[in-house]
């Protein structure tokens, strides 16, 4: 019988998300070992919780009032771009 390939670990940095108030240094910094992860240890697995909280994090960060600036004086809400 084939031994069994042992289960993805989840890095220990994927087990929590910044807050929804968190700045753009804290979010990027979280969002960089992530992808960091993804890019160079992607063979170490990257299991559902690890996805939806790097998915949740890009989605808090963009939704937030950060990224809303106040409107043009024209009716027309502007935005804005994150630097990321």
């Amino acid at each position: 019988m084939a031994a069994k390939a042992p289960a993805p670990t989840e890095p220990s940095y994927l087990t929590s998300i910044p807050s929804r108030s968190a700045e753009l240094e804290e979010t990027w910094a979280y969002l960089y070992d992530g992808v960091e992860h993804i890019m160079l240890r992607l063979e170490q697995g990257l299991s559902f919780t690890a996805y939806t909280n790097l998915y949740t994090t890009v989605y808090n960060y963009c939704t937030s009032t950060k990224m809303h600036t106040k409107p043009d004086g024209h009716g027309h809400k502007g935005t804005r771009r994150a630097p990321l």
